[in-house]
């Protein structure tokens, strides 16, 4: 916790991805990447953003093909990447209700409305690529967090949020990458034969070891 703050009565997890980040400022001292522990990136996503770091100092995301990335199993939420010219991130457009889709994919908006997509936009998966100095940035957002939701039990400091308003005001740049490889989480229960096979299809062309564990 930042100096001056202590966790209320009735917290009983941390504060959101956000913080999750925070508290390994103290171990980690080169480029990184975040990730949500329970996705599927795939060994190209990786490759890209080092490939990133061995040549910038900017900060990164690896974006997926919105196609790579839809349950058959029901609808999903999706934060859609708008970039510059120069590859640069812009803003990411968060889109709920997301179905697969003869032309692609179709979702609902706010209004009730059906809107189509093609299933080629690229999307972030929370797979970012930061160095050290987004430490004390993080910090300094997360006491303005503090100070006004640290009472609320259910509040949450949200990394991409966070990483949106550096980028916004142009505190941080971020490059938006793309990875070859396919995504794949497990959204739904019924996900999991989907994920199951597509791990023993990489161990079977020789990707990844046998056994994968130990």
């Amino acid at each position: 916790m930042p100096a001056g703050f202590k966790a209320p009565s009735g917290r009983t997890k941390p504060w959101g991805t956000g913080h999750a980040v925070l508290v390994a400022r103290d171990a980690v001292k080169r480029p990184f990447a975040a990730i949500n522990a329970d996705d599927f990136y795939g060994a190209g996503g990786y490759r890209a953003l080092a490939a990133h770091f061995a040549r910038s100092d900017h900060y990164a995301m690896v974006g997926y093909p919105l196609r790579q990335t839809l349950s058959e199993h029901g609808s999903v939420s999706r934060g859609l990447c708008a970039t510059d010219t120069a590859g640069r991130l812009q803003r990411i457009t968060e889109i709920t209700k997301i179905e697969k889709a003869a032309s692609g994919a179709r979702y609902t908006d706010a209004h009730g409305a059906s809107c189509a997509l093609t299933g080629n936009e690229i999307v972030s998966m929370n797979f970012w690529g930061l160095t050290p100095a987004v430490f004390p940035q993080l910090e300094r957002r997360f006491v303005d967090f503090l100070q006004h939701n640290g009472s609320d039990p259910k509040a949450e400091f949200y990394l991409p949020t966070t990483l949106s308003a550096l980028n916004e005001r142009n505190e941080a740049l971020i490059d938006l990458l793309q990875s070859e490889d396919a995504w794949f989480g497990i959204t739904y229960r019924e996900d999991l034969p989907t994920a199951q096979s597509a791990v023993q299809g990489l161990i079977a062309a020789g990707r990844y070891p046998a056994p994968l564990w130990g």
